[in-house]
């Protein structure tokens, strides 16, 4: 009887021919392999072998957006380039865009800036230089009385002489009733107007208030010292020298506040500092 099942017939894998001539269709004799070929299967990555990013991704950010046109760009950095590319006859246009006092202080930074931008400063001829710096304090002449006023010193003394020279009592000085009190203080920012008088063609004009408290705010003396100061010349360096007779007030400790205005602007400066008032020593009489 025939087998239920007959044999599968090997796989041919080539035609081999010993003399090396090609085949004829009637010579070739297959060639079977004995085993069936292998299949090739991607191998398994197993969990973790791969770092994956985490978190949502990352989305890069738009594109900044370009002027439309060169007009579009701030003022100050077209007047600017207006220098570099050697055009400083436009570069006041440019800047009509601003306030008056911005375009007053422009005028004098952006070309200084456009200047020092070259990196010649220090090759510059001295004369030169002194131009710069008198530009530089023509401008600070103008923002001095805009700015605040600012007290550097304020000290009890020995001894004062003049600006800067002056001989500082140190810590918290105690003084007896009816001794007289030196006060030195630095003004800065006050403002020199023109005014032509017979003894100068500038005044500074300051207005200050020495008061005398008790630990608790309480004031037990306060004597006002007015000060229009007329000069040739606009001041720069500015001091008040103020001189009182301590009054007689009891023994303890107290505050000296200060108070400075300047009368044109009305801008106030205040400060204060301790001292200490001792019994009044009584001399011996001689007999």
């Amino acid at each position: 009887m025939w087998p239920a099942k007959l044999p599968e017939r090997p796989q041919a894998i080539g035609f081999v021919k010993l003399a090396g001539e090609p085949l004829r269709p009637d010579e070739f004799t297959p060639v079977v392999a004995e085993k069936p070929l292998p299949t090739l299967v991607a191998p398994e990555v197993e969990p973790g072998l791969v770092d994956l990013p985490k978190g949502p991704p990352t989305v890069p950010p738009p594109p900044q957006k370009l002027p439309a046109a060169l007009n579009d760009e701030p003022p100050v950095l077209a007047a600017l380039r207006c220098y570099v590319e050697k055009r400083p006859n436009d570069a006041p246009q440019e800047l009509n865009k601003l306030d008056a006092q911005s375009r007053e202080v422009l005028l004098t930074l952006v070309p200084l800036a456009a200047k020092v931008g070259d990196g010649k400063l220090k090759d510059a001829d001295p004369r030169e230089v002194a131009l710069l710096v008198d530009q530089l304090q023509g401008l600070l002449w103008s923002l001095r009385p805009r700015a605040a006023l600012v007290m550097d010193k304020f000290c009890f003394c020995r001894q004062i002489r003049r600006f800067g020279v002056f001989e500082a009592m140190d810590g918290s000085p105690s003084f007896q009733p009816g001794e007289m009190v030196e006060v030195y203080a630095e003004i800065r920012n006050v403002s020199s107007q023109p005014l032509r008088t017979t003894r100068g063609d500038h005044r500074t004009y300051l207005r200050s208030v020495l008061d005398v408290r008790k630990p608790s705010g309480e004031s037990v003396w306060r004597k006002p010292f007015e000060k229009p100061d007329e000069t040739m010349t606009p001041q720069h360096d500015y001091f008040q020298h103020y001189r009182f007779q301590m009054p007689a007030i009891e023994p303890g400790a107290y505050v000296l506040h200060l108070e400075v205005i300047d009368v044109p602007t009305g801008r106030k400066v205040r400060q204060q500092m301790n001292f200490a008032v001792k019994p009044l020593q009584k001399t011996a009489r001689a007999e």
